[in-house]
């Protein structure tokens, strides 16, 4: 039998080599790199008359009824175009509303390709055909211009012709069109090629020749303040997918927190406190600890705080109650010891509800909202070790109540319950999460649409939440939140267990986990991202090859316009 001191002389061993085979990693994790806040990718809003168009410009018109239109057009250069446009579409009456693009021939010595895209009511969606136009667009471009890649490559480094966009007074008045519509552009531009040879460390193409223009002079201001707006608003939203994007060995929890200090320094009115490992243990957010202590990365708790409310009327400002917006950023997710199975390579992605909170904050600290928002980001790794938490351990969470622990696998609601029980201390106006929480959401929706749940304090912002939708074509659907399954959770030996082993609706049961977490009299939603990771490939195509950045314009635009008629 061996000696306690053997033991002890093994187990010390056996720890020292844990710890340097930790330093070695830190090492080789230690990657330098930057986000910034400004984007390459720039919209021109301008006016541009006929007389200035050039050889191989690309005109799209976006108007609202062909008949108002066809009166508003100033330049002979356009209405000639229009004409072309009316045969073309006459030619094909399924797509008339929908946007045709046409070759139009040599004009006055200008090669000049035209498209019209008319705006109608579709639904919930009348705005999901712009990208078959701007398709068709490009079609015409490298059919006469060369070969490429991607939509910003073939564009913004091969072809050198401008894209003029040309808006309708009548859309210009709407603003909402016209900010979904740049939006879309925008995010069409879209590449991570970050570790792509000779891209020099840059995370997207950059394309400098999209110019926005009213038909009239007159219109350019308004149209200028909206293109600024939207600039402002995508540029976070590309923040969000590159950090949703980047690989784990490189943004791990402690790292996360250091872009996001690069980010938030130069913002106005804000601030920033970081609970490391031995704050967040002194503080009690052993759930957020839990999850995190397999890993060689420890988990951070990042707060973030923006004071715009200073001076604001109304009553909508709730006399500076902050909004919170709470974000799950799982570095990597192995599932822990419920190690997950198959191909989980995107599970670095598991921190995209952490990107989309810090984006949205970034968005409303730069378009100076009034009115205070905080922002949570629990970010953890959760990977198997031998110190990994295990399926029937307890854990005592933050709120004070018990966490038995059967699955290792539903570990973001454990770093959310105890980031929702901190956040009820600052006195909330709402709480919103957001999360990648369920495989679940992903298979009813078919990885195409976002849910979200609330409780019944909640009804004001539920309401926004359609407003913000119907605003940012962004889709999303109300689910309820069922107290009749909560019996499913009751453990027999804790307070509540974070999941059913073989559970069907784990949609509803992770909401019901979190509702335990929040006071009922505060406005609380959940928002599960199940449309955010790369689309699988539809009609032999990968329309999405990246993360998506779901919900960052929807959010953005609810907390912008609440209280807005």
């Amino acid at each position: 039998m061996k000696s306690i001191k053997s033991i002890k002389s093994k187990k010390s061993r056996i720890h020292k080599k844990r710890k340097t085979r930790k330093s070695n990693i830190k090492k080789q994790t230690k990657q330098k790199f930057a986000i910034h806040l400004t984007s390459k990718t720039q919209f021109h809003s301008t006016f541009i008359p006929s007389a200035k168009l050039k050889k191989n410009d690309l005109i799209v018109f976006i108007h609202e009824e062909p008949a108002k239109a066809k009166m508003k057009i100033a330049h002979p250069l356009l209405s000639k175009m229009w004409k072309q446009g009316e045969k073309a579409n006459q030619n094909n009456a399924n797509n008339a509303n929908r946007g045709t693009v046409i070759k139009s021939g040599e004009i006055h010595d200008k090669n000049i390709w035209v498209g019209s895209y008319q705006l109608r009511e579709m639904g919930d969606y009348p705005f999901e055909h712009l990208e078959k136009l701007v398709d068709n667009a490009i079609h015409y471009l490298k059919k006469n211009r060369g070969s490429g890649g991607r939509l910003g490559e073939r564009l913004g480094e091969r072809l050198g012709g401008r894209i003029i966009l040309y808006f309708d007074k009548e859309l210009i008045k709407q603003i909402t069109p016209v900010e979904i519509i740049l939006n879309k552009i925008y995010e069409s531009f879209y590449t991570f090629s970050y570790f792509k040879s000779g891209s020099h460390g840059s995370s997207n193409s950059s394309p400098n020749n999209i110019y926005i223009s009213p038909i009239k002079a007159g219109d350019r201001k308004s149209l200028s303040t909206i293109t600024e707006r939207c600039a402002i608003i995508s540029r976070g939203k590309e923040i969000g997918r590159d950090l949703e994007n980047f690989p784990s060995n490189y943004l791990y929890p402690e790292k996360y927190a250091e872009i996001v200090r690069q980010l938030v320094k130069p913002l106005p009115k804000t601030s920033m406190k970081i609970f490391y490992q031995k704050d967040l243990a002194k503080k009690g957010f052993n759930t957020i600890l839990a999850v995190g202590q397999g890993s060689v990365h420890p988990p951070v708790l990042v707060e973030l705080q923006y004071n715009g409310a200073k001076g604001a009327k109304g009553a909508k400002n709730a006399k500076g109650k902050p909004i919170i917006i709470i974000g799950k950023g799982i570095t990597f997710d192995s599932g822990g010891l419920n190690l997950k199975h198959g191909d989980f390579s995107d599970m670095k992605m598991d921190k995209t509800g952490a990107s989309v909170a810090l984006s949205t904050f970034i968005n409303l600290a730069r378009l100076g909202v009034r009115r205070n928002v905080v922002a949570l980001l629990p970010l953890a790794e959760n990977m198997p070790d031998g110190g990994a938490i295990r399926p029937g351990d307890v854990i005592r969470s933050y709120s004070g109540k018990t966490v038995e622990i059967t699955n290792t696998d539903a570990e973001g609601r454990l770093v959310l319950c105890d980031a929702l029980a901190y956040a009820q201390e600052k006195n909330p106006q709402f709480i919103i999460d957001v999360a990648t929480l369920t495989g679940a959401a992903e298979r009813l929706t078919n990885g195409q649409s976002a849910v979200y749940l609330g409780n019944e304090s909640s009804r004001e912002w539920r309401q926004e939440m359609e407003k913000a939708k119907k605003n940012t074509q962004e889709k999303i659907f109300e689910l309820p939140l069922w107290n009749d399954w909560k019996p499913y959770l009751h453990s027999t030996i804790a307070d509540i267990k974070n999941t059913v082993y073989d559970a069907h609706a784990d949609i509803f049961l992770s909401s019901l986990f979190l509702s335990y977490f929040v006071d009922k009299n505060i406005p609380w939603i959940h928002i599960d991202l199940s449309n955010n990771y790369p689309d699988r490939i539809r009609n032999g195509k990968m329309i999405y090859p990246s993360a998506r950045g779901s919900s960052i314009l929807l959010l953005t635009n609810m907390i912008l316009n609440y209280g807005k008629e």
